[in-house]
């Protein structure tokens, strides 16, 4: 059996043991659990109904705001999670999103060019002046927004690449679309595992979903892709997220080897509860005891200490944890 297969039926087996579509929303998996239940030929819970037709309204609206993007910017997009990663997803498998992310080596000048093109901000530049990303912008009659990103969002102690260096390794985007441009599938694994810390560490089991397609799209690209993917979470400093990533997912996604007893604390979020949140001094500190490293945490006089950029946010505060990127 092959890696794809491999996680078409592990999902497929989540969606069985959570059951209900509360469950299977608070996990991202109510897309598929829609599809699934139809084409099996069972009665689709309208919930789940309402997740189905909500996404193929975002699908549709997507391409044309993706169309006036690329018609307006002129400058390569390089498109980021939402469209790009349901492109990488297997035959069985559906994966919601509700904005566009674009990176582009010049934002304000990308962003110039939408508001131009009839685009409009919800926000000011001030509100933003310190985020990854501008101001989203939102296309006439269209539900999509836009988020011009500058730089990649990550953890306060993380090292993200220079944008320039990441648009240098862009590939054709797995959309099938010639004028879009993707990050490597090795960068867009690490950044996707770093955003799902950010926003709901080891608590939505398509988060996991979100980088084992990525993991398989790396490896049908680099013949060593796993030690690619090992090099850029240490690169980028988050080397103990990569591997809790890994272990979160090959230990309780696909089974295939035994759970990792770091994961222990987690184990119930990712196997049953749909709350994601991490509402307790305890929670918060097993968050930052797992996933930074040593020298993010304690300075060389044993003092804690926070990465460059640091804006006092709470590590889950990086948008709503229930709805997928």
């Amino acid at each position: 059996m092959g890696d794809r297969e491999r996680l078409v039926r592990a999902v497929g087996d989540a969606i069985d043991r959570l059951g209900t579509p509360d469950a299977l929303g608070g996990h991202g998996l109510d897309l598929t659990g829609a599809w699934r239940a139809h084409a099996a030929g069972d009665p689709v819970p309208d919930e789940l109904r309402r997740s189905a037709r909500n996404a193929a309204l975002v699908e549709l609206a997507a391409d044309e705001v993706l169309d006036r993007a690329r018609s307006a910017v002129r400058q390569p997009l390089v498109v980021l999670k939402g469209p790009e990663l349901a492109a990488h997803y297997p035959e069985g498998l559906h994966r919601p999103f509700w904005d566009l992310d674009l990176l582009v080596a010049d934002a304000p000048g990308a962003a110039a060019d939408l508001v131009a093109a009839g685009f409009t901000a919800g926000a000011t530049d001030e509100d933003y002046a310190h985020h990854h990303h501008l101001p989203p912008l939102s296309a006439p009659g269209l539900p999509v927004p836009v988020e011009v990103h500058r730089t990649l969002g990550a953890q306060t102690w993380a090292r993200v690449p220079p944008t320039v260096d990441l648009l240098a390794r862009a590939v054709p985007s797995a959309t099938g679309r010639d004028d879009l441009l993707a990050l490597d599938p090795v960068d867009h694994a690490v950044f996707v595992a770093n955003h799902a810390w950010r926003s709901a560490p080891l608590g939505r089991l398509g988060h996991l979903v979100d980088v084992q397609v990525l993991r398989i799209a790396a490896r049908e690209r680099h013949p060593d892709a796993d030690l690619r993917l090992r090099a850029a979470a240490r690169a980028w400093r988050l080397g103990r997220v990569w591997s809790l990533t890994v272990a979160a997912i090959e230990g309780e996604l696909l089974g295939s080897r035994p759970l990792d007893p770091r994961l222990w604390p987690f184990r119930s979020r990712l196997r049953h509860t749909n709350d994601h949140s991490l509402p307790t001094r305890r929670g918060e500190f097993l968050y930052a005891a797992l996933a930074r490293p040593l020298t993010a945490r304690f300075g060389p006089l044993g003092r804690s200490v926070r990465g460059p950029g640091a804006t006092g946010r709470s590590p889950s505060s990086d948008g709503p944890p229930n709805r997928p990127a």
